[in-house]
């Protein structure tokens, strides 16, 4: 039991470790709004997600290559939804927080388990 507080505060931290980054909707696909070398989610009209990393924009087209590093043209007619991964900050910084939190918490204990001990 003497973990308890260890445990809540590393519970919360698994949600921080689902990633540093977020996504943020573009508002219209400008080809200005759409950069080469930055990682975007492509949402398809028929439903499908690509997580890619744009290598080239053209007029009607998006020039972008996949996880497995496949090279994929998207016509920008078929794209329904444009989204650009950007680093949180709030996820950074809450990670560092909670990971001190654990790191203090489990540091505390242990020096209560050898007060304890020696006390014996």
């Amino acid at each position: 039991m003497r973990y308890r507080g260890v445990i809540k505060v590393l519970f919360c931290g698994c949600f921080l470790l689902q990633g540093c980054y977020s996504y943020k909707v573009l508002e219209h696909k400008a080809d200005e709004d759409i950069q080469s070398g930055k990682a975007y989610r492509f949402i398809l009209k028929q439903g499908k997600q690509w997580d890619v990393l744009v290598e080239e924009v053209m007029n009607d087209t998006i020039i972008a290559k996949t996880r497995n590093a496949t090279l994929v043209k998207f016509p920008i007619i078929e794209i329904a939804e444009i989204k650009r991964k950007r680093l949180s900050p709030f996820k950074m910084i809450g990670l560092g927080a909670v990971f001190t939190a654990g790191a203090v918490m489990i540091f505390n204990d242990d020096k209560e388990a050898v007060s304890q001990v020696i006390d014996r």
